[in-house]
């Protein structure tokens, strides 16, 4: 690592000194030029570098029972790559190796606004808690698929030609919402759910309880029939309602009920 550094940087240095003026200091004289000889290499003990690779990998310091596992083997080499297997199994690996895949990927950036354009007044939720959490998946969700990736042995490349990724549930829903909403010719926003049920009614109430598998079921006459145990006590917003909360089909009404809200009208 400190000769790649040396290397990455050394072209650079002496650009930029060239671009300032010119004037940068000359390197002091080699053993053709009257000057000292180099240094002999001295390689690290094992105490350092086993150090460096466990710090790298999980944060933490290394044992002394492995620093000696290594400093001891007839093949140190070797020695090594079985910690670092051990290593990489370890929470604080996962935890250490997704930040740094986060900020690698520059996902760390994501915030709500990226989803303006996206969908329609940039619903992430009714609840700022949810959208916070929306941020944070989808601010992991390309870090835990390398650390996937990796864990299936797949190079660091896999993460550019890659067709699966780690999501989590409210992001997957995330997702299918995007693509249920889409812009026509005329930038006016097409719902495919409310165009593929037209005459639904969106229904949500205390009365019955309703079990979750009738209403997201197209054939049971619950179908969209929503339990919120306690809405009642909320007052009506429209006194005609027959129910607690009726709505037209929407593909945004339906993401805040999946996301756990009832939406206001």
């Amino acid at each position: 690592m400190r000769h790649f550094l040396l290397h990455l940087l050394t072209p650079l240095a002496l650009a930029s000194a060239c671009f300032i003026g010119g004037n940068a200091t000359p390197p002091p004289p080699g053993p053709g030029d009257g000057g000292p000889a180099p240094l002999p290499f001295q390689a690290d003990s094992a105490a350092v570098y086993v150090a460096k690779v466990k710090d790298i990998l999980t944060g933490l310091p290394p044992l002394q029972s492995e620093i000696d596992q290594v400093a001891n083997a007839s093949d140190p080499r070797s020695a090594l790559i079985g910690l670092i297997d051990g290593w990489m199994a370890t929470p604080e690996y996962g935890a250490k190796m997704l930040r740094f895949f986060q900020l690698a990927l520059q996902q760390t950036q994501i915030t709500k606004t990226d989803f303006a354009l996206m969908i329609p007044n940039n619903d992430l939720g009714d609840d700022n808690n949810v959208s916070a959490l929306i941020v944070q998946n989808a601010s992991e969700s390309m870090a835990r698929t390398m650390l996937q990736l990796i864990s299936q042995g797949q190079p660091l490349t896999a993460a550019m030609t890659t067709h699966e990724y780690m999501m989590t549930p409210p992001l997957m829903e995330l997702y299918a919402l995007m693509d249920g909403l889409q812009p026509d010719n005329d930038d006016k926003t097409v719902d495919a759910f409310q165009e593929a049920h037209p005459g639904l009614q969106i229904v949500v109430e205390d009365t019955t309880q309703i079990p979750i598998t009738d209403t997201l079921d197209p054939k049971s006459p619950n179908f969209m029939h929503w339990y919120f145990k306690g809405l009642s006590t909320d007052p009506k917003v429209v006194d005609c309602q027959l129910h607690e909360r009726d709505y037209k089909p929407s593909s945004p009404v339906l993401h805040d009920l999946v996301y756990g809200t009832v939406p206001s009208f």
